[in-house]
C-alpha cells in the first residue's frame, strides 16, 4: 500500500507557481443517474458535498460495503476490496505544469476516447478524461500471474463500462 501512502502526500502538497486546477465542464444531469433506488452509501453522500469535480463509480459497486474514500475539493479515490484483489478509481483536476504550446500530435492524444493500458508488477491500470478531469482505473490482484482480471483488459473494460455519474459539488 506503499502507492496510497505516496498518492495521500502528494495531493496534500501545496501546488507550485505553475501547477493550478482545470475548470470542469460538468455533465447534463441525467434522470437515471441521479435518482438511485436507495440512497447512496455515508461515504459517497459525504464525498458528494465535498469534491468539486464529477464522481463516477462502478454501479455494480455502489452498495458494496467495502467501500473506501478518500476526498478533496480537486481530487477523489475510491478503493473497493474484491475477491483477492483491490479496485480503485481516482478523480483528479490538478495539473503540475501547463501546456501552451501543444502540438497537433499531443492534443489529438489527449483528446482520444481510446483506452490504453498498462500492467506492470500485478497491476493494470488505464487513464482517461472526461469533462476536463484525468481519471484512473486501477485493478491490483493478489496473485497477478494467475488472476484473469490482472491479465487481460476485459475486467477493467466492464468497470469503465459500467461507471456512472453519481455528482459531486459544483
Amino acid at each position: 500500500m506503499y502507492f496510497w501512502f505516496i498518492l495521500l502526500i502528494g495531493f496534500s502538497l501545496p501546488l507550485g507557481a505553475e501547477g493550478g486546477v482545470l475548470r470542469v465542464e460538468w455533465p447534463q444531469p441525467s434522470a437515471i443517474q441521479h435518482k438511485p433506488h436507495a440512497p447512496y452509501a455515508k461515504v459517497i453522500q459525504e464525498a458528494q458535498g465535498i469534491v468539486e469535480l464529477p464522481i463516477y463509480l462502478p454501479a455494480r459497486y455502489l452498495e458494496d460495503k467495502t467501500l473506501f474514500m478518500v476526498e478533496d475539493a480537486n481530487f477523489y479515490t475510491a478503493t473497493l476490496r474484491l475477491d483477492k484483489a483491490v479496485l480503485s478509481i481516482a478523480g483528479d483536476r490538478t495539473f503540475q505544469e501547463e501546456i501552451t504550446d501543444a502540438t497537433a500530435k499531443l492534443k489529438a492524444r489527449i483528446t482520444d476516447p481510446t483506452l490504453r493500458f498498462s500492467h506492470d508488477q500485478g497491476i493494470v491500470s488505464t487513464d482517461f478524461r472526461r469533462h476536463n478531469v484525468t481519471y484512473t482505473l486501477e485493478l491490483e490482484c493478489e496473485d497477478p500471474l494467475y488472476d484473469q482480471r490482472c491479465l487481460a483488459d476485459d475486467f477493467l473494460t466492464d468497470v469503465y463500462n459500467d461507471l456512472i455519474f453519481i455528482g459531486g459539488r459544483r
